[in-house]
């Protein structure tokens, strides 16, 4: 599967919207989107609703993300995730640190 991400920004909040599959081989580039968008911002959504697959490298490129904004008082919300990335999160007591929002 392919994977795309798109990030818009406004003046307080950026949105990464992400299609695919975010693995290995895509994680990295999450993670570097991440960083852009959080600069200038106290919000950031990343947009779930078109993932496909998730594995541990981007649960850990999200929790960097949200690390980042925390940090400078900013926040990581993460939008309209699919089952699979809900439980994930849970499974490794992550629950309470991710925002989940819906659209």
């Amino acid at each position: 599967m392919d994977f795309s991400l798109d990030v818009h920004r406004s003046t307080d909040c950026s949105v990464i919207t992400l299609v695919g599959e975010v693995d290995l081989t895509t994680a990295e580039q999450l993670k570097q989107a991440l960083r852009d968008a959080a600069a200038g911002v106290d919000l950031v959504v990343v947009d779930l609703a078109k993932l496909t697959f998730l594995d541990s490298t981007g649960l850990a490129a999200l929790l960097s993300g949200h690390k980042l904004l925390a940090a400078s008082g900013g926040r990581l919300e993460l939008r309209d995730p699919p089952a699979m990335v809900v439980k994930m999160v849970g499974i490794v007591g992550l629950d309470d640190l991710f925002v989940f929002t819906s659209s």
